[in-house]
């Protein structure tokens, strides 16, 4: 299913933010990923003022699903993701093919995830544009069980939110690297 909305913010930059329906972390060491076994289930794009977010229900056929998205990709060039090493991996095991994607995270560190970023610039004054309420608050692990109960309404708001995010940080990126600057290391991690 493609649902198509409007975003209240314009972004020159394709953003892309996935939701999947299984766990890809190591059980026994939470520091490692498998992104590339990912069942990807929804897709969403903001680029401009649009958001088109792909979503596939379990009955629906993968095939199709998975030619969707390889077709939407294609039109680009380059493609922006919070996360770059998820989307990166979930592209890659899930549709068999890599795109070029760049990361959006001004910096690495422990802590520093999506909302960490985004608070620092609601403290800073720097959110001009509203976001729409997260049934998930953020935490896109819920987006498992959600998908397992079918609350596919639930997943295609939060990743519609998570895109809204992801263009405010892309566009305040250079903000947030001036700010704390003397706290980034030449690897890219904040101390």
């Amino acid at each position: 299913m493609l649902f198509e909305f409007n975003s209240p913010i314009n972004s020159p930059f394709v953003i892309v933010d996935n939701e999947i329906s299984n766990d890809v972390s190591d059980k026994y060491d939470p520091s490692t990923w498998y992104y590339e076994q990912a069942d990807i289930v929804c897709m969403g794009i903001l680029i401009g003022d649009k958001i088109k977010i792909f979503f596939r229900e379990k009955q629906e056929d993968i095939d199709l699903f998975k030619k969707q998205i390889k077709e939407e990709l294609d039109k680009y060039e380059t493609i922006y993701a919070f996360n770059r090493s998820m989307e990166f991996g979930n592209f890659k095991g899930f549709l068999g093919k890599e795109y070029n994607v760049e990361e959006i995270k001004a910096f690495k560190g422990s802590g520093w995830n999506k909302q960490k970023f985004f608070e620092v610039l609601i403290a800073d004054n720097k959110i001009e544009t509203e976001i729409p309420n997260d049934p998930m608050e953020d935490n896109s692990k819920e987006c498992i069980p959600c998908y397992e109960r079918g609350e596919y309404e639930k997943i295609i708001i939060h990743n519609k939110a998570d895109l809204i995010k992801q263009a405010i940080l892309m566009k305040n990126k250079d903000y947030l690297l001036k700010k704390f600057e003397a706290r980034i290391n030449k690897n890219g991690w904040i101390r």
